[in-house]
């Protein structure tokens, strides 16, 4: 029997850059700025995209810097956007921290799937989406 456990390997990383991923739904604009406040020291930040249907979103469509993702109205829809983008990232090669924004525990099993492969997790929001990212 055949074995293929390409899907555990660690993808090869040629750069040092940073994926900012902002849960638009669960965190308000007006902490973008104390985000990438924190969020800079760890390196350049090669992704800022702010996920969610834009009208449960407001203010983040006029804060610079940012790309929109538009998620629509399905449920969880933002959710999965940003973990697909993010297992995406993880597997350019480019990015080697994820800083997860978000204020729920929806991104755990994501943050414990990149650690598994070695990339930084940040998370950042209120205390209970933080614990549940960082695993503590």
């Amino acid at each position: 029997m055949n074995e293929d456990s390409s899907d555990l390997q660690t993808p090869v990383r040629n750069g040092s850059g940073v994926a900012l991923l902002i849960d638009g739904e669960n965190v308000s604009h007006e902490h973008a700025e104390a985000i990438l406040r924190r969020s800079n020291p760890r390196g350049a930040i090669a992704v800022k995209r702010v996920y969610g249907n834009v009208s449960k979103m407001p203010g983040w469509e006029s804060t610079p810097g940012f790309r929109i993702i538009h998620s629509g109205s399905g449920k969880n829809s933002a959710d999965m956007m940003l973990v697909i983008d993010a297992l995406d990232l993880a597997h350019t090669g480019s990015i080697v921290t994820f800083i997860i924004v978000s204020s729920d525990r929806d991104f755990s099993h994501l943050s414990f799937y990149l650690r598994e492969r070695h990339f930084t997790v940040i998370g950042v929001g209120e205390a209970k989406s933080v614990q549940a990212l960082t695993g503590r």
